[in-house]
């Protein structure tokens, strides 16, 4: 087992059948719910791109992009003069999820209506 820590928190671990990253409630303050996903979702782009040195077609996002909108996945090397933006992408796992039950619910709601219409009292 190796273990990756963010100063006291343990932030990832690897052991032989794969790895996962942190995410004890103890570990974590200020614990909000996401409101709003399919707003966000909505202005996420997906973009195909030649990745620079590697001439398969690849698929994501542009980090600088993304930032705009959910900052919250987005990692800037500060370490490096070039500022380097990088993607968590299994962060947006999270705002998936949301958006598929804010998906689900209006789903229900609509075919509540369409039950209503189509056996009126």
């Amino acid at each position: 087992t190796h273990k990756f820590y963010t100063g006291s928190t343990l932030a990832y671990t690897i052991t032989n059948t794969g790895g996962a990253n942190g995410s004890d409630a103890r570990w974590k303050t200020e614990v909000e719910d996401i409101t709003g996903a399919l707003s966000t979702i909505a202005q996420l782009q997906g973009k195909t791109f030649i990745l620079n040195g590697d001439p398969k077609r690849q698929m994501g996002f542009i980090a600088q992009e993304v930032k705009l909108v959910a900052p919250e996945v987005v990692v800037v090397d500060d370490n490096d003069e070039n500022q380097y933006h990088f993607l968590q992408y299994d962060k947006l796992t999270a705002l998936l999820c949301e958006g598929i039950k804010e998906l689900m619910a209006e789903v229900n709601s609509l075919k509540a209506r369409v039950a209503v219409l189509e056996n009126p009292a």
